[in-house]
């Protein structure tokens, strides 16, 4: 999973093609503040390869965006200035 620009102003791109749901599975992408609380969600399916995000409202800080199916989860950090 790649994310970029990072750090960030609030709008990004998450990049899937290498590391998607596999075939018929779903997968959510979920960011997650500082204290632990969700700021962010959003639910794909496996053609999912590349999520623009642009949350540009919310406090800069980092923040821990997950990439959540059954099998794994992946998780990097985020700067959003």
């Amino acid at each position: 999973m790649k994310v970029y620009p990072n750090p960030s102003s609030g709008q990004f791109t998450v990049d899937l093609t290498a590391v998607g749901p596999s075939a018929g599975e779903s997968g959510e992408l979920r960011l997650v503040d500082g204290k632990g609380r969700l700021a962010w969600s959003a639910k794909g399916t496996a053609d999912t390869e590349r999520v623009t995000v642009n949350l540009a409202t919310l406090p800069a800080g980092v923040y821990a965006l997950s990439l959540v199916t059954k099998e794994r989860v992946m998780t990097k950090l985020l700067v959003i200035r």
